[in-house]
């Protein structure tokens, strides 16, 4: 089995909504104003997918891409030029064999870059999800997952961890089951995100539940 799926888009529109953004140190002000200039966004994107039967496999690329041409005004300066990328990569697999154990994987890498008339912000962040799935009866199915995450390439030192893992049982012929997960068993605090614009390159930073486990029991009538 194989997919492929190409796609491309261009917009120009002539005559927008810009901003003017006045920055100091206690407030960000941002009004819009009309200017008859234009504006432009292009977006490329990718995704071919394959079925292997000899490895029993099945592999998945997904690409995205898009720049954006727009102008605005920092603190009462000239008109400035400026272009936005994005670009989203991915390569997913996933294992069918006939044993009670398979293997699903998604690595991601991501590019931002934002350029004005005197400023370049970039990052590159990865993130890679790993699952280990097992069932080995028909009442018995679980999984483990590990997911690994760098923010951005420039502090490779603030990467993050997270183990995750759940455990079901259903009995043939019954109407009840119940399932106990482990979340964050690395007991990961908390992790971080990078976001750049034409102005400025920001962190956020999440605070995450401590590990912690979860016992759920469902019957359905």
């Amino acid at each position: 089995q194989f997919q492929l799926y190409i796609g491309a888009n261009y917009i120009k529109q002539k005559g927008n909504f810009f901003n003017n953004t006045s920055i100091n140190e206690n407030a960000t002000k941002t009004t819009n104003f009309f200017l008859p200039e234009s504006t432009e966004n292009i977006a490329l994107n990718f995704n071919v997918s394959k079925l292997i039967p000899a490895l029993k496999t099945n592999f998945k690329i997904t690409s995205a891409y898009s720049i954006f041409n727009y102008k605005n005004i920092i603190n009462n300066s000239e008109l400035r030029n400026n272009k936005s990328k994005f670009s989203t990569n991915s390569l997913f697999f996933k294992t069918a064999f006939y044993i009670p154990i398979n293997i699903e994987n998604k690595t991601t890498y991501v590019l931002q870059e934002n350029k004005s008339t005197n400023n370049i912000f970039l990052n590159k962040s990865l993130e890679n999800k790993l699952k280990l799935i097992f069932k080995p009866s028909k009442e018995i199915s679980g999984s483990i997952s590990y997911n690994y995450f760098i923010p951005s390439f420039k502090d490779k030192k603030n990467n993050y961890s997270f183990l995750n893992s759940k455990i079901s049982f259903r009995p043939k012929n019954k109407n009840w089951q119940f399932s106990l997960s482990g979340v964050n068993l690395l007991n990961e605090q908390f992790y971080t995100q990078k976001n750049t614009t034409d102005i400025s390159s920001d962190t956020f930073r999440l605070n995450i539940l401590e590990r912690h486990f979860l016992f759920n029991f469902s019957y359905s009538f």
